[in-house]
């Protein structure tokens, strides 16, 4: 290994992204990953679409992961000639793209992404005063093509699981004054609009949904400051504009062009349908509520099952109540499992107005009809009898939180299972406690012999803190086993709006509770050990703040929880955060927001987890039409394997992985602030692997260190040679 204490760069290095992203897990590239400021982990491949770089990174360390990942790809991904240009495919993004005179043509793969996107580089330099770029020469090596453009600038692009990233190096600093501008026409069967403030370019198809975004634009300059910068939309040009004054040189853009192949739509989808109010996941089927749908009259509601085919979604079926009428709101909630989907509609009249009913549907085949209307022996009027529901493919509970047995609006559940010709009703869970308005039942989730029913009004830890039951089953028998109820909790915090429950674990939501400011909202873990229920974590998001509603929607499933807050980001457009089990404890480790998200979305409110899929619904998105809603899939594919390395010698504020660089066998992790010549002298780590596992195998140094030189700023490997940046060596 060659020691250099510090690197002088002389070039201007931009990159963009055009990362058009299938659903499905693969791709062949390892990704490097980093937890704290004191670990590095190296993680086995995951899926594109969900692996952005961790959030709170230093940008050079999200830089590092990305070449990683693109420039391990595999044969699949090479670059070959054909004619006078050339072709790549992209089985991770599943996209087919051909170079030609400087063009580059991006085509969607699969029956659904029947869309074309053309991108050509045409001025440069510094706005007002852009100059026309000289002609490609084009040369191909593996998986990147490069378009020389003269002496002082190329273009480039790297085909990889991520997608096809597109990359510029400009060799000497334009003349002039003023910004950086790229220029680049954009011409395609999508029409681009500007969004997000100039930091995104959103392409809609000729139904106007949004199937494409060009987005995530970050710059950073080689001592790692963050520029100014911004997209331009002018027709069909578009411009990257970078404000470059006092940059150190090189200075990274990166923008990121993807599909959106993960949003679905009711094929009949019109203004305030709600599509996506709801939604539940089982497997390769969804279920998905629009509970203000018409087609039995105003706000009778319907539902949609998708199916997935490959790494695609597609509507399967619609289905609505076989006695619907206006203002059932059928749909507000779903519930879906095996074959057995429930669909609550609160506001039926069959017993008196907003008595409820709940229907249960089975699948034979392929195809789902309607098996059964439930309601309670005891429903009546203003029940709100099936405002939730749930089912774990057995049985059916169903909440009526406005019953009034135990007191005005106390709450009910009833539980039904399938039993001779249909489905009868097994038992009526009340709160041992229940008092007036505590809305039992405003929440419910079934699992076997366990029950799980949400009071969000309940009143023991202080006006409306909430509470939530516990219920198992001895043969036939029910009992209730525990209360919950916050470990914190307080007036207002509605514990209790959502729960869900899997074997051994049930998660609280109590979206309104106040730690992180107002509103901020929170959710609770309790864990079973033996037949005892016990507290063990309170969960929220990294970055969680007032009036986000963290909480409005619980779901779990294997070793994962998801959690919405569907008023995250900007004015209530939503997102869902993913927490993965280690050992007793749950750690976030992704948040999901939509590439095309926009005011008022409310993404989250519909809530489902399945495996490696989360479902988010949008009910407020304006796709087709005001508040037609939509829904979102994410693949998590999170990695199966890790091997988390440390420094041998590590010490509290060494910022051990601040730069990260992989070759093959080979890991370079950079030490910034350790102080083995002097305070942040800093240092750089070489580990090897050797089949599965990864070992240090020298530490780094500078021959001359010194106090403050920051050595391990950066760090490169290729082959036998690591580079190593030493930003303030003087």
């Amino acid at each position: 290994m060659s020691q250099i204490p510090s690197v002088s760069l002389v070039r201007l290095t931009l990159f963009s992204s055009l990362t058009l992203l299938a659903a499905a897990c693969q791709g062949p590239a390892e990704d490097m990953n980093v937890q704290d400021s004191q670990e590095a982990v190296i993680t086995p491949p995951r899926l594109a679409q969900a692996v952005a770089p961790p959030q709170n990174l230093p940008v050079g360390l999200e830089r590092a992961i990305a070449q990683v990942r693109q420039q391990e790809a595999g044969d699949a991904y090479r670059i070959l000639p054909s004619g006078d240009g050339f072709v790549a495919s992209n089985p991770a993004a599943g996209l087919a793209s051909r170079f030609h005179g400087g063009t580059v043509r991006v085509e969607g793969r699969g029956d659904e992404a029947n869309w074309l996107v053309e991108l050509r580089l045409t001025r440069w330099g510094r706005q007002g005063a852009a100059r026309a770029v000289e002609a490609a020469s084009a040369r191909g090596e593996r998986n990147r093509i490069t378009l020389a453009r003269g002496a002082d600038l190329e273009e480039w692009y790297l085909n990889g699981p991520l997608g096809l990233e597109q990359g510029f190096t400009i060799n000497k600093r334009p003349a002039g004054s003023g910004a950086l501008v790229l220029e680049m026409t954009l011409s395609g069967t999508l029409e681009p609009r500007l969004a997000q403030g100039g930091q995104a370019v959103t392409l809609h198809n000729l139904q106007g949904q949004v199937v494409a975004t060009y987005k995530d634009l970050w710059v950073v300059d080689a001592a790692g400051q963050s520029l100014p910068a911004r997209m331009t939309l002018e027709d069909n040009t578009l411009g990257l504009l970078v404000e470059d004054a006092g940059a150190v040189y090189p200075v990274t853009v990166d923008p990121t062009l993807m599909g959106i192949t993960n949003k679905v739509t009711a094929n009949d989808g019109s203004a305030n349908d709600h599509f996506g109010v709801s939604v539940s996941l089982d497997g390769n089927l969804a279920l998905i509520g629009a509970n203000e749908d018409d087609d039995r009259g105003t706000n009778s509601g319907s539902a949609y099952f998708f199916s997935r085919s490959g790494s695609a979604w597609y509507q399967q079926q619609k289905i609505t109540a076989n006695d619907g009428a206006a203002s059932d709101y059928f749909g507000g909630m779903v519930a879906l499992k095996g074959n057995v989907a429930v669909v609550g509609a609160y506001a039926d009249d069959d017993k008196g107005s907003e008595t409820g009913a709940a229907y249960v549907f089975t699948r034979l085949g392929t195809v789902w009809t309607q098996d059964q209307k439930i309601l309670g022996l005891d429903s009546a009027a203003g029940d709100r009898f099936g405002y939730s529901v749930a089912t774990d493919g057995v049985g059916v509970l169903v909440g009526a939180y406005y019953e009034d047995e135990k007191a005005a609006n106390a709450g009910a559940a009833y539980l039904f299972t399938r039993g001779g010709p249909g489905w009868t009703q097994q038992k009526k869970f009340t709160a041992s406690n229940g008092g007036s308005k505590d809305e039992f039942g405003f929440s419910v989730a079934l699992a076997g012999d366990t029950a799980l029913v949400g009071a969000r009004y309940e009143d023991s830890l202080g006006t409306d803190a909430g509470a939530a039951y516990l219920y198992t089953r001895s043969g036939t028998s029910w009992t209730q086993t525990k209360m919950l109820t916050a470990s914190n909790g307080g007036a207002s915090d509605q514990f209790g709006h959502a729960v869900t429950l899997i074997d051994g674990v049930a998660l609280v939501g109590a979206p309104w509770e106040d730690q992180r400011g107002g509103d901020a909202g929170t959710a609770y873990l309790y864990l079973r050990s033996g037949t005892v229920w016990s507290q063990t974590q309170k969960i929220t998001g990294a970055d969680g703040g007032g009036g986000d509603r963290f909480g409005t929607r619980v779901v779990a499933d294997g070793e994962r929880l998801a959690v919405g807050a569907y008023r995250d980001i900007g004015t209530e457009q939503g997102s869902a955060y993913v927490f993965a089990r280690t050992g007793t404890t749950y750690k976030e480790t992704r948040k999901l927001t939509a590439d095309d998200r926009a005011s008022y979305d409310y993404l989250s409110l519909g809530l489902g987890l399945s495996g490696e899929v989360v479902l988010a619904g949008a009910y407020g998105d304006d796709d087709k039409g005001t508040l037609s809603g939509s829904a979102y899939f994410f693949e998590l594919c999170e990695a199966k394997k890790e091997t988390k390395i440390t420094a041998s010698d590590g010490y509290n504020s060494d910022e051990f992985g601040y730069a990260v660089a992989v070759s093959g066998d080979t890991a370079v992790v950079g030490s910034r602030y350790d102080d083995d010549y002097g305070t942040n002298s800093g240092s750089a780590y070489v580990f090897t692997r050797s089949g599965q596992s990864w070992g240090q195998q020298q530490k780094l140094n500078a021959s001359d260190a010194g106090a403050h030189d920051y050595f391990g700023w950066s760090v490169s490997v290729s082959g036998d040679t690591t580079v190593v940046g030493a930003q303030r060596e003087d």
